[in-house]
């Protein structure tokens, strides 16, 4: 996205957010003739397009648990010059203060939907169900904001972000600590419903979650190399997201709005087929593992989850085989409930035999070292519509700091998008990640998304 968006005192002045300035997808293929413009249908009627945000990479709190480890030392430059601009969090495009601007922005792009988080932390910062009655009105404030500006608003339940007191009784490494979600869950509901909410998904990338915060560590809590625990979070999670459903479902008016899950779609392989990339293979068929290409996948199908607890191959999902120690469990009443399923979506990784990135032959590296890969998303749907519910592309995006490719990355995600409704997928909306440049988690502001 091209143009500045808002002044540096936001960030200060090495850091000025970039926000679009033209409409957003307004040179790809028309969906015409199917009623997806219509802005008087209900949701599940018509393609919902706009961009994706997590208010606390907008908005940090004070009371969750990746605040605390944003604002912690972790490494020995930090310790003894504490943290450059690029990775403090004292500073922010503040959407908490400016939504109404944000907001106005998006729908000048074009937009006429808006996938934002609600945070628990900001709404029960001190405890389950003690509510703060300011950041509920404020959450009232910017949903009524949205449908001032005709955008529909897809709300995220847990997006990377929870309390800190949740994290100190265990987090979702700990089965019993699921009722809590599920409390926050209805809680949002009943406090929310009435200011536009049809679409909620429960959580945002949990295989993310679980692998970059227990076993590289580079997220929260930081943990590293904890494979057994990584499984036990994945597993909460998705059984705290059947929890979030059914509690939902079951309220009053909890019939009328669709409760789906966000999954990052991601496969890895090898640069090369040589006895020299040998490491380059396993460690790409383990991060597929790991993001559960399979693992989520088959969950969603069957209730069949089934973790690798130790780097052996295989992780007992479909077209993966192999063998080794396991964490595997069959929920007793099969396949769990999802009204929906949200695709996040960047690239295909290639790993040299250093294990670094690199791209195929006439493939575009973006600043993240990623390669774009337009068929990759068409595959990505293609996988995901064999659960048979609808699909909303949740997230794609690039990190562009030279802002000479993300135009022709936009273009070329969406033609697979329109291939894919094309070829009868039930694709239902897609939303460009980010509006504006954010608090990119462990990268800080070092990126331009």
């Amino acid at each position: 996205m091209s143009s500045s968006r808002s002044s540096p005192s936001r960030h200060g002045q090495d850091h000025v957010p970039h926000a679009a300035s033209a409409p957003l997808l307004s040179d790809g293929p028309s969906l015409e003739g199917s009623g997806a413009q219509r802005e008087d249908l209900p949701a599940e009627r018509r393609f919902l397009k706009g961009a994706a945000i997590s208010v606390w990479q907008n908005s940090p709190d004070e009371a969750s648990q990746w605040t605390a480890f944003a604002r912690r030392p972790h490494n020995l430059l930090e310790r003894l010059r504490g943290k450059s601009k690029q990775h403090a969090i004292d500073t922010s495009p503040d959407f908490w203060n400016r939504y109404y601007d944000d907001i106005a922005c998006a729908r000048q792009l074009g937009s006429n939907s808006l996938r934002l988080s609600l945070e628990w932390s900001r709404i029960m910062p001190e405890g389950p169900g003690r509510l703060d009655e300011t950041a509920v009105q404020r959450y009232r404030d910017i949903l009524d904001a949205c449908a001032e500006a005709g955008l529909e608003p897809m709300v995220t339940l847990h997006h990377f972000v929870h309390p800190q007191w949740f994290e100190q009784l265990g987090g979702f490494e700990r089965a019993e600590n699921i009722r809590y979600f599920e409390e926050w869950a209805v809680a949002a509901f009943r406090l929310f419903r009435g200011h536009g909410l049809s679409l909620i998904a429960t959580f945002n990338e949990p295989t993310c979650a679980a692998f970059t915060g227990h076993i590289v560590g580079v997220h929260a809590p930081g943990r590293r190399g904890a494979v057994r625990s990584a499984g036990l979070v994945l597993l909460h999670m998705l059984r705290a997201h059947t929890a979030a459903y059914r509690a939902i479902r079951a309220e009053p008016g909890g019939e009328d709005v669709r409760v789906g899950l966000v999954h990052q779609k991601i496969r890895f392989e090898a640069e090369g087929s040589g006895p020299t990339c040998g490491a380059a293979r396993w460690t790409a068929e383990w991060l597929t593992h790991c993001f559960g290409w399979h693992v989520v996948h088959e969950y969603l199908a069957t209730g069949r989850f089934a973790w690798r607890l130790l780097l052996g191959r295989g992780d007992g999902g479909a077209g993966a085989g192999g063998s080794g120690p396991q964490m595997v469990v069959q929920e007793p009443g099969g396949r769990p409930p999802c009204d929906w399923l949200g695709i996040n979506y960047y690239t295909r990784v290639v790993l040299d035999w250093r294990l670094r990135f690199t791209c195929r032959p006439g493939e575009v590296l973006t600043d993240m070292g990623w390669p774009v890969v337009p068929e990759g998303l068409y595959d990505a749907i293609a996988h995901s519509a064999e659960l048979g519910v609808p699909l909303y592309v949740t997230e794609t995006g690039i990190a562009d700091g030279r802002d000479d490719r993300r135009a022709a990355l936009i273009a070329a995600y969406w033609q697979q998008v329109a291939r894919a409704v094309t070829d009868g997928h039930d694709v239902r909306g897609f939303y460009y990640w980010t509006l504006c440049d954010n608090y990119e988690w462990h990268l800080g502001y070092n990126m331009n998304i």
